[in-house]
């Protein structure tokens, strides 16, 4: 169900990088360059909401 596009990991990873120098603003709880298309970060957030 969850395949990930080739070399899908690897940009995610920079992407995740990068947001640790530079923040934005984000629906996503880290991962500020991503769009609601970055499915990963939909399910962490997720999974890291307790409310």
């Amino acid at each position: 169900m969850g395949r990930q596009l080739p070399g899908e990991d690897e940009i995610h990873k920079k992407i995740h990088e990068q947001v640790r120098e530079e923040p934005f603003n984000c629906r996503c709880f880290n991962c500020r360059h991503c769009n609601s298309q970055c499915r990963r970060c939909d399910r962490e957030s997720r999974a890291l909401k307790t409310d």
